[in-house]
C-alpha cells in the first residue's frame, strides 16, 4: 500500500510542476508576445485577468509541490542524509531553488497589484517588463529544478539496484 501512496504523491507532484511551469511557459512564450498586438488598455485588462486567474493556480501548485515534496523526501531520506549524501545535497539545492521560485512568484503578485490603476504609461510598461523578467526567471529555475529531479530519480534508482 505504501508504494501506491508514493505513486500517487509522485503523480500529484508532477501535476503541480506541469501546471506551474507549463502555465508560466505558456504565458511567457505564447500569450505575452501575442498581447503586443493589442492596444494598451486591452493589454492591461488581459494582464489583470491573467494575474487574477493564474496567481491562485500557481500558488496552489506551489503548495501542492511543497507538501508532496516533503512527504516524498521523507520517504527517501534518513536522519542527517540531507547534508551527508549526494542525494540529500542535490535535494537541498532543489529545495533552495524552489524557495527562490516561490519568492519570485510573490514578487510578481506584489508588482502586479494596482497595475491597472497606474496612469503613467512608463511606470506601467516598467512593471509589466519586471513581471515578464520574473516570470522568465521562474521558468529557468523551474527547468533547473526539473533537471535536478531527474538526477535525483536516477540516483534513487541506482541506489535500489
Amino acid at each position: 500500500m505504501f508504494e501506491y501512496n508514493l505513486i500517487l504523491l509522485s503523480w500529484l507532484h508532477l501535476i503541480g510542476v506541469i501546471v506551474w511551469i507549463g502555465g508560466s511557459i505558456f504565458i511567457s512564450i505564447v500569450l505575452t508576445p501575442a498581447a503586443k498586438a493589442l492596444d494598451p488598455a486591452a493589454v492591461s485588462r488581459l494582464n489583470r485577468g491573467i494575474s487574477r486567474r493564474f496567481t491562485p493556480i500557481a500558488m496552489g501548485s506551489a503548495v501542492l509541490l511543497a507538501i508532496t515534496g516533503m512527504i516524498r523526501a521523507g520517504s527517501v531520506l534518513y536522519d542527517g542524509s540531507l547534508t551527508s549524501s549526494t542525494y540529500g545535497m542535490i535535494l537541498a539545492v532543489k529545495i533552495s531553488l524552489f524557495i527562490v521560485m516561490v519568492a519570485s512568484g510573490i514578487l510578481i503578485t506584489i508588482t502586479a497589484r494596482g497595475l491597472d490603476k497606474l496612469d503613467d504609461p512608463v511606470s506601467t510598461k516598467a512593471r509589466i517588463k519586471r513581471i515578464g523578467l520574473l516570470g522568465k526567471f521562474i521558468i529557468v529555475l523551474g527547468l533547473l529544478v526539473i533537471a535536478l529531479a531527474a538526477t535525483l530519480g536516477t540516483l534513487h534508482e541506482n541506489a535500489l539496484t
